[in-house]
């Protein structure tokens, strides 16, 4: 179900979660480093798919959240290609229509280089599935605070599709 509210109030999403909502709500989400904020937005409808990402690909998840039963249990908006699938259906069947959704995305940073593969940092893996994702399906990328060695919170604010970018010691930034 799509939340609604008459009077703008900050829906908090924390790493490995995910959300659609409709203005006037505003989606914070805290504590991006390598992680990565994708922000789908349809414009005409003022709806926003919302999710705080941490892997690119749930294949190469070996761990679990939980579990069900016997089955393992990958939480879906854990990693890119779950949790954009989830997003784009979820704002389709509420309304949304591809042909007008934009997307910004912020995080990807590569926060402990020494623990980090020598070839790709998982925030650059998570920039370039994320990236490939919205490339596939024609989502143009209106805007992006990518990359760097530094921590990042989000506010998107669904009424205007705006992404507020603050970080530590630096200007915030609007995208």
């Amino acid at each position: 179900m799509v939340q609604e509210c008459s009077e703008p109030v900050v829906i908090r999403v924390g790493m490995g979660e995910g959300i659609i909502a409709r203005a006037p709500y505003i989606i914070r989400s805290v504590g991006l480093g390598s992680c990565i904020a994708v922000a789908l937005h349809d414009p005409q409808k003022k709806i926003g798919g919302f999710a705080h990402i941490m892997l690119p690909d749930s294949r190469t998840v070996r761990c679990n959240a939980g579990s069900k039963g016997s089955q393992p249990v990958k939480p879906a908006y854990m990693c890119a290609d779950t949790a954009l699938v989830i997003l784009l259906e979820g704002m389709q069947s509420h309304g949304a229509a591809l042909s007008r959704m934009t997307a910004k995305i912020a995080g990807g940073a590569c926060m402990f280089l020494c623990l980090e593969d020598e070839t790709e940092s998982i925030g650059e893996r998570n920039i370039e599935a994320v990236k490939h994702f919205l490339g596939a399906k024609g989502i143009p990328l209106a805007g992006f605070d990518i990359g760097g060695n530094h921590g990042r919170n989000i506010d998107f604010f669904l009424q205007s599709g705006r992404l507020l970018v603050r970080s530590i010691g630096r200007a915030d930034k609007e995208i």
